[in-house]
């Protein structure tokens, strides 16, 4: 028997509200942690350089959130990225990389000029369900042929469904259960804080993020907070077959993210 899709609260935000979090808990907090955030992005995911190795030469490919650009430096394509934080860009633009910054619900690329796209660990930055459903279609809209593709990678809220899982710390399955904190991010709403390594109690958390070091703009002892929606089984294609004139070519679980790759399905 099919279950039924649990409705989210978070989905009931206003535009403005929704603006307010993705400003203060995704720009504010990855332009303040930009240095040791970049610090500890430099492996990339195998399937995703797969995906960009196996591109034809000469391809112009668009990563979206590209954060500090680990993804930029393929060498047989023509690559640009474009993400919010204006200090990750900044470290972007320090190794070469050509980027621009912009909102992902708002991409000012000319419509149908990209071979590939890819949106790795970002659109689950994005705060409500008709937010993100803008992102997609802004994202599929730029691609140039039916032979182009998009990526996309988000976490998952299953994460003890994979074995090794990275993100996971043994032995702290249920290690969160007792700590149900939230934070107000308006006078209405709140979200639950949550314990890193540790499975998914909510779909909608802040995850706190830890300097390594003291630094003047960001003193080591505040704490630093990313929101993230983290997608359910099935969820992102349910999401991607709400777009129309695209084509779900596969998808899949790696190590606690979903992961699509789709196609126009005319152009």
């Amino acid at each position: 028997m099919l279950k039924a899709r649990i409705e989210n609260p978070m989905d009931q935000l206003s535009e403005r509200v929704g603006q307010k979090l993705e400003q203060n808990y995704v720009k504010k907090t990855y332009d303040d942690i930009a240095e040791d955030f970049s610090s500890t992005r430099y492996k990339k995911w195998p399937r995703v350089e797969l995906f960009l190795r196996d591109l034809p030469g000469q391809s112009l490919v668009l990563d979206v959130g590209c954060g500090n650009g680990k993804y930029l430096d393929n060498p047989s394509t023509f690559n640009i990225g474009c993400d919010l934080s204006r200090n990750l860009l900044m470290i972007c633009k320090s190794r070469g990389h050509d980027v621009v910054r912009c909102d992902m619900l708002h991409l000012p690329f000319r419509r149908r000029i990209f071979d590939a796209i890819i949106c790795i660990a970002a659109l689950h930055h994005v705060a409500t369900k008709q937010r993100r459903h803008q992102c997609l279609e802004g994202m599929t809209n730029l691609l140039s042929s039916r032979s182009s593709k998009l990526l996309i990678q988000v976490w998952s809220y299953e994460q003890e469904t994979c074995d090794g899982n990275p993100y996971l710390k043994t032995g702290q399955g249920d290690a969160d259960v007792d700590h149900p904190r939230e934070i107000a991010i308006d006078d209405t709403v709140s979200i639950a804080l949550h314990r890193n390594r540790t499975p998914f109690r909510n779909q909608d958390v802040l995850v706190p993020f830890q300097v390594r070091r003291d630094h003047v703009s960001t003193p080591a002892e505040k704490q630093h907070l990313r929101y993230y929606h983290v997608f359910r089984e099935n969820e992102l294609n349910d999401l991607i077959k709400q777009i129309l004139d695209v084509k779900i070519v596969e998808s899949y679980y790696d190590k606690g993210n979903w992961c699509s790759v789709i196609s126009p399905a005319q152009i």
